[in-house]
């Protein structure tokens, strides 16, 4: 029996400053995008790789250059809330 193991997921935490007011609450409607609210924010589910092109037909500019970022950093996963750092590598809004 060849033990298979799976890869850990991987997570990207980003400062809620990198979404525009507003955008967060329509997160949902994104066809293609798996977005969850928790107690520490908003976490989304990153594409596969050869999904990500169908998603970004559909998201604003702001969440597809995040969801890109976090592919091209092998993320699974990402959760933006307000106790996440800034990441110079992404735009950001005063909230």
């Amino acid at each position: 029996m060849e033990l298979v193991i799976d890869p850990i997921p991987l997570l990207l935490e980003l400062s809620d400053r990198h979404l525009p007011p507003g955008l967060a609450e329509t997160l949902a409607a994104i066809t293609g995008l798996t977005v969850s609210w928790t107690a520490v924010g908003v976490l989304l589910h990153v594409p596969a790789r050869q999904q990500l092109p169908y998603t970004l037909r559909n998201c604003p500019a702001t969440m597809a250059a995040i969801l890109r970022y976090a592919r091209s950093l092998g993320c699974d996963y990402v959760l933006i809330g307000p106790d996440a750092d800034i990441d110079q590598a992404l735009p950001a809004w005063d909230q």
